[in-house]
């Protein structure tokens, strides 16, 4: 069963591979539906799938997730770097998805394709990638909150 639930992770992991490929614009929408904010994605991580069992069959009948993502500018403070749950997911396509976390704010994700026009969007991944690779550091910044969060997992897991 633990491996069911591992690629429950690795699965919804590489439907958003693309999200990090491209780069992603999101949208946070309050439970009443009411845009909170919007920022540009620069990586989106699913740490761990949470099992719901079928009381009847004894089976697995969905998941929630933990997910962490970092917006674009992340290295600013640590405010910039997010981890939380999600308790469903809609595929609008391969590059559009709604993830509602536990208190039933919307996250809306759309992936940017270069080929596309959204001049803006482009402009900011393209300047966030010069300054990643002149400044080699950040990756490490990156890395570093990676574990912190993962650690945070951990200790919620005991």
């Amino acid at each position: 069963m633990q491996k069911q639930i591992e690629q429950a992770r690795i699965d919804l992991q590489q439907k958003i591979n693309t999200l990090n490929e491209y780069g992603a614009v999101c949208q946070v929408e309050d439970e009443r539906g009411e845009t909170v904010t919007r920022f540009y994605l620069s990586s989106f991580e699913v740490f761990k799938a949470i099992p719901f069992f079928n009381r009847d069959t004894g089976g697995i009948q969905d998941y929630s997730y933990w997910v962490f993502f970092m917006p674009v500018h992340f290295e600013n403070g640590m405010q910039y770097a997010h981890l939380f749950l999600i308790r469903n997911v809609h595929w609008f396509d391969d590059r559009n998805v709604e993830m509602i976390n536990e208190d039933g704010w919307n996250h809306l994700f759309c992936a940017i394709d270069p080929s596309e026009v959204d001049p803006v969007g482009n402009e900011v991944f393209d300047e966030w990638r010069s300054y990643l690779k002149a400044n080699p550091k950040i990756e490490e910044l990156a890395e570093f909150r990676r574990q912190e969060y993962w650690n945070i997992m951990r200790r919620m897991s005991k």
